[in-house]
């Protein structure tokens, strides 16, 4: 009788784990705590994305040399400091890449005075990965590290870019389908869009690609080249990978999920969780257990 209520006890502990551990995601799009298609826990639970030195406030780049910045899907503006902090960066021969199809990273181009901005628009192509018309594909352009060897991407409904050297294009056969009805229509024209855009700023070099969906889950899978593409953002540069987590949609949570987080990743906050737990547990187990004695 007693190893019955033993078991129970260690049965409720488990149970309690895997609570927590469901209350440790969400749902937000780009969120790295999120789990579904359209999170980035793939990638920030692949090796390069756990390396990688988090950058809570632009003002931590201050001095670092050697190094390639991620910036996902931001989604709020930069003000004139920041802007004039990543400029520093990026002149001192590091480089930047920034993700976006919302428009939102524009603010940090004018900032940056680079001639590269991000036009949001639903674009659509005959040239795709799948049946649905938004799995756009992406071909090299100009020569560039990032592109060597690659011969596509697939894109999730992508917006495009103008300015700078365009690094990856879309085929002729693709349009910014602007009623969503994935056909081409009168006011609508087939066209090359620039996917991926460089530009050499000082001693560094700045990266801006209009489809950030490249990094959720969902698209991991969608062709093996897009996996090579995301080693290669990670690695090319040297093991000095950085990831902005000041304005990006991948550091999204509400504060029950960041209260969890805080708690996995402290130590001392697990040691103390699992000796409660385990107490509590166990206290139950005997409780239960002189009740029938």
């Amino acid at each position: 009788m007693r190893m019955v209520f033993w078991i129970t006890g260690f049965f409720l502990l488990v149970c309690l784990s895997v609570f927590f551990l469901h209350i440790s995601t969400n749902t937000e799009e780009f969120s790295r705590y999120n789990m579904q298609w359209n999170g980035t826990s793939q990638f920030f639970g692949s090796r390069a994305g756990m390396d990688a030195t988090e950058i809570r406030q632009i003002s931590d780049l201050a001095g670092r040399t050697g190094s390639f910045l991620l910036i996902i899907a931001p989604e709020r503006p930069f003000d004139d400091r920041e802007s004039r902090e990543v400029h520093d960066f990026l002149t001192q021969g590091n480089v930047v890449f920034l993700a976006d199809e919302t428009g939102a990273g524009n603010t940090l181009l004018e900032g940056l005075d680079s001639e590269i901005r991000v036009f949001p628009a639903n674009l659509t192509s005959m040239e795709r990965q799948y049946g649905d018309p938004s799995s756009v594909l992406a071909h090299p352009s100009s020569p560039d590290p990032l592109n060597t060897g690659i011969t596509s991407l697939v894109l999730n409904s992508p917006s495009y870019t103008k300015g700078g050297t365009p690094v990856f294009t879309t085929s002729l056969l693709t349009w910014a389908d602007d009623n969503g009805n994935g056909r081409i229509d009168e006011t609508e024209e087939l066209g090359r869009y620039t996917i991926l855009s460089r530009e050499y700023m000082g001693e560094g070099t700045l990266y801006v690609l209009s489809d950030p969906s490249v990094f959720i889950n969902g698209m991991q899978d969608a062709g093996r080249e897009n996996s090579v593409f995301l080693g290669r953002l990670a690695g090319h540069y040297g093991p000095d990978l950085l990831i902005e987590q000041d304005h990006s949609s991948t550091a999204k949570a509400d504060l029950l999920v960041l209260a969890i987080i805080y708690m996995k990743s402290s130590k001392f906050m697990t040691t103390v969780l699992f000796i409660l737990v385990g107490t509590g547990a166990s206290l139950y187990a005997w409780k239960r257990y002189s009740e029938v004695s």
